[in-house]
């Protein structure tokens, strides 16, 4: 099959899918065919060579970068965490020149992140542009993208309830156990592999925002602990960040029948079904904003050097515990009218200076006007699917693929062994726990994704069905084209 191609990574099925859907209905229409994968550079000497549209690089990503374009592939970068930044140094450091000098283009949420990325990079030549992110547009669209079926499950199941979205991995991540010194030791050790933190100075900087960071996660876990133990009458859900480690929420849990912990579909259904939301720093909260529903931020601490100041500003500020509660009464309980929708029309005013087309529908257009710009640089592939399973077939019964499969038996014994023992600061017992975190939290983002999904999605965005291919090539790796 002879195209030209577009890879799209889909690295957080609930934060990416529905828009990269519409993405890839938009490529298709225009005669492209469309790679979705999860694995960033996957199999990237079998896939056809095109555009790659990828997300989330970092100091790590380097020698992937390197071999996408040694392949002959163009890259454009659209960073999914560009929106909400809390630190400059630190987010620029995340996307190190070492890595931007492989990208063809970048495509950003606004001007502000944009202008961040122009000023602290010291490379001569970046194509940078201030599109917009189509998931925004979705967002605000009059086409209700929450699936309704799900979201009356959801209102069937826990009636009217609050929200509260977790966003706290920094502090509260995937491996760590409860201790406050475990959580520290391995985020900084990540941190620091990643060049976030470089010295003495910069490590206590860290240590007293990690400081911080936690007592603000502790404040969540005492407002749920009140709600569950004074207040039975509101029910609670508790969304916790896929990176984030449920088990303190799931403890909480079990001592309270009226609060729930659930990380399952969408989060736009949840938004959709949920009487209040309630978060802190989150991009919930623009979410909510622009579908219009209600969300407050919960600021028991307030630190504007540490704080997520864009979802602060986007959203009504409470900064006590009885006045949260009062509102989850009033709301959830008494279904009174959320008393804050009249500010919503300034924060989307306010909104402009981060998020460019955000009031209309040109941010896909003006991402798809970028990738085939790139895709001009790009010849036609020849895509042979049967072929291409034969080699990823042959790879599972070789012996390189054995020998990984082996290290991750000797990985798992070691790492639980080590852990029974207590030595968790052994070096292979810390090498051992990074590898599992990091699969754990990739899993938790992805959460299978199946071709009835991505039919449906497609099928929503106005393509007959029987003018699409959807072929599976492996676990989360799909090619999809339009059939003549």
């Amino acid at each position: 099959m002879k195209k030209k191609w577009i890879n799209i990574r889909i690295e957080t099925k609930s934060r990416e899918f529905i828009y990269k859907m519409k993405l890839a209905d938009v490529l298709m229409h225009k005669g492209y065919g469309v790679v979705i994968q999860q694995d960033f550079g996957g199999d990237v000497e079998d896939l056809p060579r095109g555009v790659y549209f990828i997300n989330s690089i970092y100091k790590d990503s380097e020698e992937k970068l390197k071999e996408i374009k040694q392949r002959g592939n163009r890259i454009v970068l659209m960073d999914e965490e560009g929106l909400v930044i809390r630190n400059e140094k630190e987010y620029i450091r995340r996307l190190p020149d070492q890595c931007l000098r492989y990208v063809d283009s970048i495509c950003c949420f606004g001007e502000y992140q944009a202008d961040l990325i122009r000023r602290m990079s010291e490379l001569e030549k970046l194509n940078i542009y201030a599109t917009g992110n189509p998931r925004i547009n979705i967002l605000s669209s009059s086409k209700k993208i929450a699936n309704q079926d799900i979201v009356d499950r959801i209102k069937r199941e826990y009636g009217n309830f609050l929200l509260v979205v977790s966003n706290f991995s920094t502090v509260n991540l995937i491996g760590s156990n409860n201790s406050y010194e475990d959580r520290l030791r391995i985020k900084k050790k990540i941190f620091q592999e990643m060049g976030l933190i470089r010295g003495e100075a910069e490590e206590q900087e860290f240590e007293i925002r990690f400081q911080y960071l936690y007592k603000l996660f502790t404040s969540f876990i005492d407002l749920v602990n009140e709600i569950g133990e004074k207040h039975k009458e509101i029910n609670v859900v508790v969304r916790p960040h896929p990176s984030e480690n449920r088990n303190i929420w799931d403890s909480i849990a079990n001592k309270y029948e009226n609060i729930h912990v659930v990380y399952d579909g969408n989060m736009i259904n949840w938004l959709e079904a949920a009487t209040l939301v309630v978060q802190n720093g989150c991009t919930s909260a623009i979410e909510c904003l622009y579908m219009n529903r209600p969300c407050i931020s919960y600021r028991p601490y307030v630190n504007e050097k540490y704080d997520q100041h864009i979802p602060n500003e986007l959203s009504t500020n409470v900064y006590t515990k009885d006045k949260v509660i009062e509102l989850a009464e009033n709301i959830c309980m008494h279904n009174q009218e959320f008393p804050y929708y009249d500010e919503y029309a300034h924060y989307k005013v306010v909104a402009e200076k981060y998020i460019s087309n955000s009031q209309n529908n040109d941010s896909i257009d003006a991402i798809v006007e970028i990738i085939e710009k790139e895709v001009e640089y790009c010849s036609e592939d020849d895509f042979d699917r049967i072929k291409y399973m034969c080699i990823n077939y042959s790879k599972k019964i070789s012996f390189r693929f054995l020998k990984k499969n082996v290290k991750k038996i000797l990985r798992n014994i070691i790492y639980f062994s080590l852990r029974t023992m207590k030595k968790t600061t052994n070096p292979l017992y810390v090498r051992a726990e990074d590898s599992i975190n990091n699969e754990r939290s990739m899993k938790n983002k992805m959460d299978g994704l199946t071709i009835e999904e991505i039919r449906k999605a497609l099928y929503n965005e106005g393509i007959a069905e029987e003018n699409i291919a959807v072929k599976r090539l492996k676990e989360n790796t799909y090619i999809l084209y339009q059939e003549k």
